[in-house]
């Protein structure tokens, strides 16, 4: 089987607000999203395309994304098909998103219009580039998924699925994607690409959370998650064991990203493969995961290894050469502000052999 096919990416796209000196909080004004929302239709809205805006005492600077967004545009910006599935907000700040989407290349034919606002998130940085998020909206367009509104079925011209993050997380439409997944995973055609992604100031049960991602860890077949995820999920438990003890639950490989230390892929049988260093200068961390998540599918797909067995088969040195193109990528993506992947020509061609 070619793995060289498109990739399905299913989730939220969201308003990052990226906030100005913020001091590392994401500050809570009660009226923000009512008065970005009220922009009118078909005109930017304050903040919008790196232009800062004033709310209040607050200077903001809009940047589209979503985690699953995030990897859509990486992943076109690499050279790799792509498609989105997303309930699409129709107001406010839903169609600046929609067109960022297809602007990158992303076709968004199995998106669906959703007549509730987008999301919005607040994004804090610290003095290091480190953001921290709030999310405003549990009644907003993307967690409302219902069970007709997903691809029925999946084209052949389709070779993986990935989704994750707070999409997977956030009821009703959490219980709708899960359902979905469960049914590609028995029909086993497609590899299912999950990163959980987690964001502490949205979960209200953390408990809930970890056993919602066990789950989607035994539907799996690569699995990309980070020490900050496992620090919140297993308190106090090594990131390292815990990754290792995922990959021998179903997932062809389990990869831990480990912030300014190299990120470790896990197989079933309990070897690893140590990625490079990260290099760079570090500008902010936003949409970095997502970008590591782009560079390894897009690494997988130029190898013709992004289907079921795929990634079992690859040799050390592969994996290895995987390692380092996901890591150049989310590096070129901290050195500059916002969720904003690098494109396939700004990459050595070397990294792709």
């Amino acid at each position: 089987m070619n793995g060289a096919g498109a990739v399905l990416v299913v989730g939220e796209v969201v308003a990052d607000l990226v906030v100005v000196g913020s001091g590392g909080r994401p500050p809570e004004p009660a009226d923000l999203r009512q008065r970005l929302e009220a922009s009118a239709p078909g005109r930017p809205a304050p903040g919008q395309n790196g232009t800062p805006a004033r709310v209040g005492s607050l200077q903001v600077v809009a940047h589209a994304g979503g985690s699953p967004a995030n990897v859509a545009i990486g992943l076109a910006r690499l050279g790799v098909p792509v498609q989105f599935s997303g309930r699409l907000a129709s107001s406010g700040l839903g169609p600046w998103l929609r067109e960022h989407l297809i602007g990158n290349g992303v076709d968004v034919t199995p998106s669906v219009p959703a007549p509730e606002a987008p999301t919005l998130a607040l994004v804090a940085l610290d003095p290091k580039g480190l953001a921290s998020y709030g999310f405003y909206g549990r009644e907003t367009a993307d967690w409302q998924w219902r069970p007709e509104e997903l691809p029925s079925v999946v084209s052949p011209a389709i070779c993986a699925v990935h989704t994750g993050s707070l999409a997977t997380a956030i009821s009703p439409g959490a219980e709708v994607l899960a359902a979905w997944a469960r049914q590609l995973h028995a029909g086993g055609r497609v590899l299912i690409s999950y990163d959980p992604n987690v964001r502490p100031s949205c979960v209200s049960d953390p408990a809930e959370l970890a056993a919602c991602v066990r789950s989607w860890i035994r539907l799996a077949d690569l699995v990309k998650l980070s020490e900050e995820d496992l620090a919140f999920l297993h308190p106090g438990a090594d990131p390292v064991h815990v990754a290792r003890h995922w990959a021998a639950e179903g997932p062809e490989l389990v990869v831990l990203t480990c912030g300014a230390a190299p990120a470790v892929a896990f197989r079933p049988d309990g070897s690893s493969v140590v990625g490079p260093v990260p290099s760079g200068a570090v500008v902010d961390t936003v949409g970095a995961g997502d970008a590591f998540s782009a560079g390894l599918l897009a690494w997988l797909s130029g190898s013709g290894s992004l289907h079921p067995g795929g990634i079992a088969a690859l040799s050390t040195a592969e994996l290895h050469r995987c390692l380092v193109l996901a890591t150049r990528v989310a590096g070129l993506t901290c050195g500059r502000p916002g969720a904003d992947p690098p494109r396939r020509g700004e990459l050595d061609p070397g990294l792709w052999g």
